[in-house]
């Protein structure tokens, strides 16, 4: 209406909601909201009305999970989109909805107004859901695939009850440090101290596996520590027994008849052998050799060992079965010049 060029512009029509909209927190790193959310994590809503509003107080914006009211707190308003936050309650699980003609009491629609100064009309009678998913429930962990024990042979990690969404991580010590699993991964030689976990989609974070699993892989035969014959220098006769001793870093086991010492004069005219006595799984092996009555060595040579029946406690084998040089033959351990049968 133009009077007199005054323009008066006549508004009777009180806004209405047009849409409600929730959105989570942005995921670290990324620009995407979250949908699953959980306790301390804000929840923000934008209310579009129907036209520009004006705040006359502190609305509270009520949606819900389940039955349990969410009280939004107002923030601002820009134009006709009015903002409210919402920290979510660490006690809460279910999906956010609401209901257009409950999202504001009574007292609430009076204070959003038009330009014109007309409060705002109830919206309709009309259940929404956000999309949004209020989730405190921590998972539990991951399951392995591997039993706790010693292994001879590298082994393969599986990680399985991994929920949709989640991210796994595993620790080789114990939980001191933790790596992003994504598919199986090759366990080697070594000791490993196993445990997992999981983060789901809400970022609730299970408490690792428990107990963790101990694992050792050793798949190498253990390595030659010591070899020395157990006489001092002299002469020995007949039925005298000499003892030679092979030394490791990790427990053997012998089998009978499989494995023999073989030594010979220094100057490489004579030669003989010695059989193991098995004994229960240790570091040592013993060879008993007995001077016989036509024997005669000026100095004592040791030159291979014949192994085949050699494993250890992992079930490992030399690598070498086919009874080749096993040992150093010119190491002073070996060579006793001084020993004369």
């Amino acid at each position: 209406i133009n009077m007199n060029d005054k323009i008066i512009k006549i508004d009777g029509v009180k806004p209405t909601i047009n849409s409600i909209t929730v959105k989570g927190p942005v995921i670290s790193g990324t620009t995407t909201t979250k949908i699953y959310v959980k306790g301390g994590d804000i929840l923000t809503a934008t209310v579009a009305m129907s036209e520009t509003v004006n705040i006359g107080g502190s609305p509270t914006l009520v949606l819900k999970t389940g039955s349990t009211p969410l009280n939004f707190t107002f923030q601002s308003v820009n134009g006709n989109n009015v903002i409210f936050e919402y920290p979510v309650d660490s006690t809460l699980n279910g999906a956010v909805n609401y209901n257009l003609s409950t999202a504001f009491s009574d007292t609430d629609l009076l204070v959003i107004t038009d330009t014109a100064g007309n409060t705002t009309k109830e919206g309709t009678n009309k259940n929404v859901t956000t999309g949004i998913t209020i989730d405190n429930i921590a998972p539990s962990a991951p399951s392995i695939n591997i039993a706790a024990g010693s292994y001879s042979s590298e082994q393969s990690l599986v990680l399985s009850g991994i929920e949709t969404g989640a991210s796994a991580e595993y620790s080789t010590d114990g939980g001191i440090s933790w790596t992003t699993y994504s598919s199986s991964v090759n366990l080697t030689n070594g000791s490993h101290t196993i445990t997992t976990r999981q983060t789901d989609k809400a970022g609730n974070i299970s408490s690792p596996l428990s107990p963790a699993v101990s694992v050792n892989i050793n798949n190498a035969f253990p390595a030659l520590t010591g070899f020395t014959i157990k006489k001092s220098d002299g002469h020995y006769k007949k039925d005298t027994q000499i003892e030679v001793k092979m030394t490791f870093d990790g427990e053997v086991k012998a089998s009978a008849g499989q494995i023999s010492l073989e030594f010979k004069n220094t100057d490489g005219n004579k030669s003989g052998t010695i059989a193991v006595t098995p004994t229960e799984s240790s570091n040592s092996l013993s060879f008993i050799y007995t001077v016989g009555a036509t024997d005669y060595f000026d100095g004592m040579k040791i030159t291979k060992v014949n192994y085949n029946g050699f494993t250890d406690v992992n079930g490992n084998s030399p690598s070498d079965t086919n009874g080749t040089t096993f040992i150093t033959a010119n190491s002073s351990d070996l060579t006793r010049p001084g020993i004369v049968l």
